[in-house]
């Protein structure tokens, strides 16, 4: 990168001028500096890179998180759907999920910043399609949808309250979770704590090779200990910016696939009913 490519050139530079490879005005004592100066700064570096480097992994985490109970919430609703709902009312069951089959691709457009018209389009009606596309956030709308349909129904006496309940805590927490992941975007990592680390990751690393000029160690190795440290303190740097962004490093395309799957598996091939199954062991049964 960019920093790799003017620390090659400064380091070379050093270690010319202070064993007189040059010719120059200068005295090989500016080429060198005591091995206290980076010594000093090292503890700096190391606790700055060290912290920044565990808050980018914990947001990584915390979306990780997310979106596994985003996954398991969807699972368990679709079947809760299917088992209190799409035997009385059929049609209400499967409006509902459409619409809780498309949260996991509405949330990673959201959070990716990518169009989500033709989901919505293609996977609702019309009516349903106009109205999740008025709204500001596309996954909130999907979950007062379905919500209006799980209240229609428990007033028309198809659910039971503690079916009712369950759905409108997974509900809850499919907002709790959207709630997460927008906080995730929308609060990255400060950027002048960002600005100060790389600046004073800069400045030790170009410390490194006038103080090492000042041990009686060979040019050779002065530059491979600059480059090798160079490359370990650049590189987690440039992992701890990445990972400040974690909704671009985590597999959405296959998360988002897997809620839709899970949903599809609730309603296309439905367990066989129980009276069903205890007639066929009664028939089994006679000699």
């Amino acid at each position: 990168n960019m920093e790799t490519g003017v620390l090659l050139p400064w380091t070379l530079g050093a270690i010319c001028l202070s064993r007189k490879w040059i010719s120059t005005p200068l005295p090989t004592s500016a080429a060198t500096l005591p091995m206290t100066t980076v010594s000093m700064f090292s503890t700096f570096v190391a606790l700055l890179l060290t912290l920044r480097t565990n808050q980018s992994i914990s947001r990584l985490l915390e979306g990780r998180l997310a979106w596994g109970r985003c996954v398991l919430l969807t699972r368990d609703t679709s079947q809760l759907l299917s088992t209190y709902i799409y035997p009385l009312n059929t049609q209400n069951a499967l409006k509902a999920a459409r619409h809780l089959s498309i949260f996991g691709w509405l949330l990673k457009c959201r959070m990716r910043d990518e169009p989500d018209s033709d989901i919505i389009t293609s996977m609702l009606n019309p009516l349903d399609a106009k109205y999740v596309s008025r709204q500001r956030k596309h996954p909130v709308a999907l979950i007062t949808r379905i919500r209006q349909v799980v209240a229609l129904e428990a007033k028309r006496g198809n659910l039971n309250p503690g079916s009712h309940r369950s759905l409108e805590a997974n509900l809850l927490e499919l907002n709790r979770i959207y709630g997460m992941c927008e906080r995730l975007r929308g609060s990255p990592v400060p950027p002048m704590y960002s600005r100060h680390t790389s600046r004073l990751l800069m400045f030790w690393l170009f410390s490194l090779p006038l103080s090492l000029n000042s041990t009686p160690i060979s040019a050779p190795i002065n530059l491979l200990l600059v480059m090798v440290a160079g490359f370990v303190t650049l590189g987690l740097d440039e992992i701890s910016m990445q990972l400040e962004q974690p909704f671009r490093l985590m597999p959405m395309q296959q998360l988002a696939g897997a809620v839709m799957l899970d949903v599809a598996d609730a309603f296309v091939e439905r367990p066989p009913g129980l009276e069903d199954e205890e007639g066929e062991g009664e028939e089994r049964e006679e000699p």
